[in-house]
């Protein structure tokens, strides 16, 4: 799925930004090594923010999108 993700993102207006939530987006686990698992979604967009958990605390989300509104990336 990573061909289709790429699409998509390369689709979007700039500016454009990626937010990895949760351990399935940050590093793949459980399913690493799955047909369509890319391992982590940085090995197919560049992630401006991580945002670990699994699932992610509900504060956690909001500290990270407050991080990518207020542009500390």
């Amino acid at each position: 799925m990573g061909e289709p993700l790429r699409r998509c993102y390369e689709a979007m207006a700039e500016p454009r930004v990626v937010l990895a939530a949760g351990a399935a987006a940050i590093s793949g686990v459980p399913f690493e090594g799955g047909y369509a698992e890319a391992n982590g979604v940085d090995a197919v967009l560049p992630v401006d923010v991580y945002v670990p958990g699994n699932p992610p605390h509900p504060w956690y989300l909001i500290h990270g999108l407050k991080t990518l509104m207020d542009g500390d990336v």
